[in-house]
């Protein structure tokens, strides 16, 4: 769910310190995610924020593939 007004989907992200992340980044879908590494990309370009949010993307595809895989079976 993409805040439609471009509000970032984490209060305050820019202050943030990168070890608060993870349990804030945690109920994100991947659209909000893809969201928060663009805009890190373009104004902060924090390192391992950009580490901690493209680990997140990677796990929520992860996810997405494994149910993909059990439904494609239970059909």
């Amino acid at each position: 769910m993409t805040n439609r007004n471009g509000a970032l989907p984490v209060p305050d992200f820019d202050l943030l310190p990168a070890g608060s992340l993870p349990s804030r980044i945690r109920q994100l879908d991947i659209e909000q995610v893809e969201q928060l590494i663009g805009y890190e990309r373009n104004h902060g370009e924090r390192p391992r924020v950009l580490d901690l949010l493209e680990h997140r993307r990677d796990q929520i595809r992860t996810t997405e593939d494994r149910s993909v895989d059990v439904d494609v079976h239970d059909a």
